[in-house]
């Protein structure tokens, strides 16, 4: 046996173990499961945000509720269930304008139109109510 077998059967032998170590730390990061902050997608609607609350389950994937980021400057104000069907991915480019991380003690405002009880039935009788 030559020198430069020996040198190619422990570069190969190096290798396959670097492959093993980086095959289970592949395993490990698509298999562990997010934190609050994390940014998660849904495969099936591509609806993405930053993931607010995660109920975990006895069997199967944790749920998890996020955030919805919607553009740049534009974080959604609801949070959306994706239950067990999402992905990690990595944070979107300007993050900096996502500032929402967890569960937000301000909650939007939004306007309801409800009908008036009184005896003019055109008239809109406008109430707020927060919504979460």
């Amino acid at each position: 046996m030559t020198k430069r077998i020996e040198e190619l059967e422990a570069l190969i032998a190096s290798l396959r173990e670097e492959l093993r170590h980086a095959e289970a730390a592949l395993w490990e990061e698509k298999s562990r499961q997010p934190a609050i902050g994390d940014y998660v997608r849904c495969p099936l609607t591509n609806f993405h945000g930053r993931v607010t609350r995660i109920i975990p389950r006895p069997h199967g994937r944790p749920w998890v509720e996020i955030r919805p980021y919607l553009a740049e400057g534009l974080p959604g104000s609801g949070t959306l269930d994706l239950y067990d069907n999402w992905e990690l991915i990595d944070a979107p480019e300007g993050d900096d304008t996502f500032s929402f991380t967890s569960r937000s003690n301000e909650l939007p405002i939004a306007s309801i139109a409800w009908p008036s009880k009184a005896r003019d039935t055109h008239r809109v009788k406008t109430r707020y109510y927060l919504v979460k």
